[in-house]
């Protein structure tokens, strides 16, 4: 029996309706995954969890207090480590600074330590990716705080999984005190717990320094703000760290050197004879395509991040820039251009009798004659700080191109050359 007219109408009502939606219907974007980062060569941590912790633990991190500095092989990524469960990205900020934490002066003839800035860390606040097992900092290298006394630097570290942490990713970074104006790099380490949301107090203590005049150990526990979130560049950031630690320098023990030349006669404890043990950061022999690195000692043990730690070079910089120059003289001009005048070469120089006489080569060397010392040294230099009212990096200028060159009394201000890592290991 045939349907009624009117229901005939409703019909191709109906399946109009239904035509014109579907034509209508704009499909939601398709949200492409995030690209997965070129892992970190030696990942995965292939550790079970089982660790034996004795010192911070999570309940120490989580409700503990910093009493004294602990060995620093608390700091280190333990053999059995397991992998990270939870991720890192965002920033995370230390609070409390400026009041809390311990201080002990080991050596301190200028009273360095009278200055209230010096005994506490300056404000810390790190942005930081996570790729793998691997934190990196959005910044590395020196970071100009606004202290009075201390810049800073923070190196990758590492995340990894604990069975005592709960369902909490524990946490370890290297990072470096850097006296403002000044070469002196203090060199530690902080440790917290972390998930999605949340991170623990922050653990962190200084027990090793690169400076001969200023000798500190540091250490407190301060509550945190993690605020989970993208970081700028974190994509580039992963793939590039991952690409450093496959182009680092294959390195083994500096015992190694006498066991892959067992005819050479070589004698390894000759790199470190004659020097203080106590007064010895690290040392290491690069040959045949392999760093042969010594021990990172520290007033606790080893340092947990050897490869990390930051070693200043004082004038070794431009040493190494001035050579590397008359080498690129030399190529360009023949090696004889050692020995022209400077004044056959700036014209500036020419009417100075003060650089008449001076080669291209001394002045590489430093003794081209034309010092002069103004004062004498203090015997009791104030800090960088106090001497120095200009903020950190202030480059000097000269007023005139080629003056005769006068050395004053040893200041402590103008710019300063960056610490740079030691070479770090491979994973």
């Amino acid at each position: 029996m045939p349907r009624p007219f009117y229901a005939r109408r409703l019909s191709r009502a109906i399946v109009v309706t239904v035509a014109l939606a579907a034509a209508c219907t704009v499909s939601p974007p398709t949200i492409a995954a995030p690209a997965e980062a070129v892992p970190v060569p030696g990942d995965p941590l292939t550790g079970s969890g089982a660790v034996n912790r004795t010192e911070l633990t999570a309940g120490q991190l989580t409700e503990g207090a910093a009493t004294d500095t602990v060995p620093d092989g608390a700091f280190a990524l333990p053999a059995q480590a397991a992998p990270p469960t939870h991720s890192f990205e965002g920033t995370l900020t230390l609070n409390g600074l400026s009041t809390t934490g311990g201080f002990r002066v080991l050596k301190d003839p200028s009273g360095y330590g009278d200055t209230a800035a010096t005994r506490h860390l300056p404000p810390v606040a790190i942005a930081l990716v996570q790729n793998g097992s691997h934190l990196v900092p959005a910044k590395r290298g020196l970071q100009y705080t606004g202290n009075q006394a201390w810049n800073l630097a923070v190196g990758p570290g590492r995340a990894w999984n604990e069975d005592g942490d709960g369902e909490r990713t524990r946490a370890s970074l290297p990072f470096a005190l850097v006296e403002r104006n000044a070469n002196c790099v203090h060199n530690g380490a902080l440790m917290f717990l972390f998930d999605a949301t949340s991170v623990s107090e922050i653990r962190y203590q200084i027990t090793t320094e690169t400076c001969e005049y200023f000798q500190l150990d540091m250490w407190g526990q301060v509550p945190a703000d993690y605020r989970p979130g993208p970081v700028d560049g974190a994509e580039n950031l992963r793939d590039a760290y991952a690409s450093e630690v496959g182009d680092r320098l294959p390195t083994k023990p500096i015992s190694a050197l006498a066991t892959d030349y067992p005819d050479s006669g070589v004698d390894v404890t000759k790199f470190s004879a004659g020097i203080t043990p106590s007064a010895l950061s690290t040392f290491g022999f690069y040959f045949g395509g392999v760093h042969y690195v010594g021990n990172c000692r520290t007033r606790q043990g080893e340092y947990p991040f050897c490869g990390q730690m930051l070693l200043p070079s004082y004038s070794t910089a431009k040493s190494a820039f001035a050579g590397t120059a008359m080498l690129r003289l030399a190529k360009r001009y023949g090696p004889a251009v050692a020995q022209e005048r400077l004044s056959d070469r700036i014209p500036e120089t020419a009417g100075n009798t003060a650089w008449s006489g001076v080669t291209l080569d001394q002045t590489s060397t430093w003794p081209p004659g034309t010092t002069s010392r103004t004062a004498t040294r203090p015997t009791k230099p104030a800090p960088p700080w106090r001497t120095s009212s200009q903020p950190s990096p202030t480059p000097t200028r000269c007023d005139s191109p080629c003056p005769s060159r006068v050395r004053p009394a040893p200041a402590a201000s103008g710019t300063t050359t960056p610490p740079t890592p030691s070479s770090p290991p491979a994973p």
